[in-house]
């Protein structure tokens, strides 16, 4: 009799243990200027005792949406880091900034089967958010839309450092010659 009470609270128990996570998947985003990339950083542990095989990350917002790192097999107990980048533009803000939201997920083999995680994103207070979006920020750069000779080769425009190119007339057209945007 106590060996059926045994066995039966063993299930009991099983049915309602949380299983462990496998990866541990964290994103961290950069701020970025409109019209450019805000980067971002993929960092995947592998917290089981196997090697996770065939690893994909998934990032519908990133600039290369599917991808395998490298490696694409990772030893247990293992990390490894992978870039990428997200493109900022978006509407005027008076305030000059753009916030944005963005969540990815990691993708292997563990075992035979396939294992799948959300990136860990990042507040706007900072903090580690478990499964959640990583919040990001775009902004305009001072004198957004000037054209300028970039004397200290920063990439930014440096008021009384770089100087301003008046008259010039630059268009934006597609293969077939058709323009899209001119600016003076």
């Amino acid at each position: 009799m106590f060996m059926k009470f045994t066995y039966v609270i063993a299930i009991f128990i099983s049915f309602f243990s949380v299983a462990q996570p496998n990866l541990d998947f964290d994103m961290d985003v950069t701020t970025g200027v409109a019209g450019g990339y805000a980067g971002v950083t993929y960092t995947i542990t592998n917290l089981s005792p196997d090697p996770i095989s065939n690893l994909v990350i998934s990032h519908p917002h990133a600039v290369i949406t599917l991808f395998n790192p490298t490696p694409s097999t990772l030893a247990a107990g293992a990390t490894l880091t992978a870039s990428g980048q997200i493109a900022i533009s978006g509407e005027y803000n008076p305030l000059g900034i753009i916030l944005g939201s963005t969540q990815a997920a990691i993708s292997g083999i563990l075992n035979g089967n396939v294992v799948t995680e959300l990136s860990d994103g990042i507040s706007v207070t900072g903090n580690r958010v478990e499964d959640g979006p990583s919040e990001y920020q775009g902004y305009f750069p001072q004198r957004y839309g000037v054209i300028y000779v970039d004397v200290d080769l920063n990439g930014n425009y440096d008021n009384g450092i770089d100087s301003t190119i008046s008259g010039a007339v630059i268009n934006i057209a597609d293969q077939n010659g058709n323009i899209f945007f001119s600016f003076h």
